[in-house]
């Protein structure tokens, strides 16, 4: 008698520890799946967070220009931190040509800035209408391109953490019939 029970037992043991490994074997797959994601996700959201940092600093900036306030090295020197920022944070192929687009522009603006001519000079005003307008339509532009890209990723992986979500829970359901 023992002899049959171990004959039925044992298909019924050697199932459970097969249906137990898939369990777990699920389970660390998307455990590594959703850390992946997450891990992009955040970067993102960090790419996201510099650009909106560097376009707020952009704002201010053109706001005090065109209000003629012009002590604003404070804000090229926060601009020039944002945009390391977005430097170091830069991963993606379309994110490094956009920073680097964004660093010479900076940079063109930084060399027209430093360029004007003296307050009492006549052209001073206009050469810093101009530079404004430079900072304006050539760093503040593609600045906002950046954060638009940022957040069609963060859309994007949104989109992939669902996909995963239902994955596990379709497998979950799966395994536990």
């Amino acid at each position: 008698m023992s002899g049959l029970r171990l004959r039925f037992l044992w298909p019924v043991v050697l199932g459970t520890l097969c249906l137990v490994a898939l369990c777990a074997f699920t389970a660390v797959s998307l455990f590594h799946q959703q850390a992946a994601i997450t891990g992009v996700l955040r970067e993102n959201v960090s790419s996201r967070r510099a650009a909106a940092d560097l376009r707020g600093c952009l704002n201010t900036l053109i706001a005090l220009e065109t209000n003629q306030i012009e002590s604003v090295a404070d804000l090229h020197a926060r601009a020039l931190l944002h945009l390391a920022d977005i430097r170091r944070l830069s991963n993606h192929p379309r994110e490094v040509e956009l920073s680097e687009r964004l660093d010479a522009r900076f940079g063109a603006y930084l060399r027209e800035w430093q360029a004007l001519p003296p307050k009492s000079a006549p052209g001073h005003a206009e050469a810093v209408a101009e530079a404004t307008q430079h900072l304006e339509a050539n760093v503040l532009a593609p600045c906002r391109e950046f954060e638009a890209f940022n957040d069609a990723r963060v859309e994007e992986t949104t989109a992939q953490h669902e996909r995963v979500l239902t994955r596990l829970a379709w497998g979950m359901a799966t395994v536990g019939g």
